[in-house]
């Protein structure tokens, strides 16, 4: 099903039927009550491969989740451009960023083929306003670290995963032997 789904471990023994999904049907109170879903599949054109799984990550208001995508059941491939990695809001399972960002601005300049350079307000299409944002997308990917920067934190950090082997790790930057 490819879905992110929060539950209410507490079930309906309150007969609450908590958060924003009220469609469940619940036999008994111990069921659990479901407070939201995210689709990846309708959502994001995410394609798992053979029931692919993964386990999320919770740090602060935030949910990160590897999408799984990859050739559907009929071993052909799904969307190229549906992310891999996602993080949805806990409180309310609303989309926060996924790896597609970059890759739309990518085939949206694409599009706009040479006058997707332009990024004067006073000759650009819209005044520049997509220009800005599209050459701007890369730079964003990079300013607090690349995408495998931010997923080594997140493994080492937040999954408390071992980190990977540094032989310079106790070493101070001055003295770290450079080329030349």
């Amino acid at each position: 099903r490819c879905e992110l789904v929060c539950l209410d471990t507490q079930g309906f023994h309150d007969s609450d039927n908590d958060g924003f999904v009220k469609d469940e049907q619940p036999a008994e109170a111990n069921d659990a009550d479901v407070v939201w879903r995210y689709d990846m599949m309708g959502a994001l054109g995410v394609q798992p491969h053979n029931i692919s799984t993964c386990t999320v990550a919770v740090w602060k208001d935030r949910v990160f989740a590897v999408s799984g995508n990859g050739v559907g059941e009929s071993h052909q491939a799904g969307v190229a451009d549906a992310p891999s990695f996602i993080a949805v809001d806990k409180q309310t399972g609303k989309l926060l960023w996924s790896g597609l960002g970059g890759n739309l601005s990518a085939q949206a300049l694409d599009i706009l083929d040479h006058a997707g350079l332009i990024d004067d307000p006073e000759i650009a299409l819209a005044n520049g306003a997509f220009q800005h944002r599209f050459l701007w997308a890369p730079g964003l990917r990079l300013g607090g670290g690349t995408d495998e920067i931010m997923k080594n934190i997140i493994a080492e950090r937040v999954l408390g995963l071992p980190g990977e082997p540094r032989v310079d790790k106790d070493v101070p930057f001055r003295d770290i032997p450079r080329g030349r």
